[in-house]
Formats: structure tokens, sequence, C-alpha cells
């Protein structure tokens, strides 16, 4: 599908993001699933998830180590893949917790709004 000028419409009927990304700058699709009030379940990957879920107290239990950058040569899963599929697992086996993430995700996302990143460099700007 590539660039889309205006997911909502696509995400917003979603239950669930899953986020598997190898290597990100800042990881704008996360965020506006999260905007769209939408739960996630995310790997690490060298920039972005681990920050903006991490960091703003997101269960721990729905980010997952990085996933290796190299082709398996077996069809059996490695730890991250199964940690990654339990999550997602939980994630919409329980209504409960999905809109629980969900209010999570919203609130972390205002974090990385438009107006709230213009206000902060501006900040940043007047103490240089």
């Amino acid at each position: 599908m590539g660039n889309v000028k205006n997911p909502y419409k696509y995400i917003a009927q979603s239950q669930l993001f899953a986020f598997s990304s190898l290597w990100e700058g800042f990881p704008n699709a996360l965020v506006e699933a999260m905007a769209c009030k939408i739960s996630v379940v995310a790997a690490d990957c060298p920039t972005g998830p681990r920050e903006i879920l991490l960091r703003n107290d997101y269960p721990s239990e729905f980010f997952v180590n990085k996933f290796p950058n190299v082709i398996l040569d077996s069809e059996k899963l490695i730890p991250q893949e199964l940690q990654f599929q339990k999550a997602i697992e939980r994630n919409m086996l329980d209504p409960q917790i999905r809109e629980q993430l969900a209010k999570q995700s919203v609130r972390i996302a205002k974090m990385y709004s438009k107006k709230k990143v213009e206000k902060d460099l501006i900040e940043c700007l007047k103490e240089i």
C-alpha cells in the first residue's frame, strides 16, 4: 500500500497493531495506531518503540526483545517470535486488557502530538 496520507480509515477498524520492524527512525505507524486508540504489541529495534512504550509505562509483556536481522533456517519459532505470538494472543483474547492498553496508547500518543512536539521544540530552542 505504501505511504498513505491518512491511515485512520484503515487503522481505526483494527483491534490490535502488531509492530515488528527491524529498523526504524521515529516509528510514525506505531504512534498513529496508538492515536487511534488501538492497543499495540511491539518488537524492539534500534530506535523508537522502547523509548515510546517502556519509558511511558506501557506494560512490558506487550513489548518483545529485538528480532534478529537474519534469515532463519528453522521452521521452529525463536523465543522472540514465541513471546510476540503470546502477547498478540493475550491481547486478542482478553477485551479488558485490549481496552486498558488502548487507553494507555492514546495517553502516550498525545505526548507526540504536533502541538506538544512544537511546544517542546520551542522551549528547547529558547534554552539554547
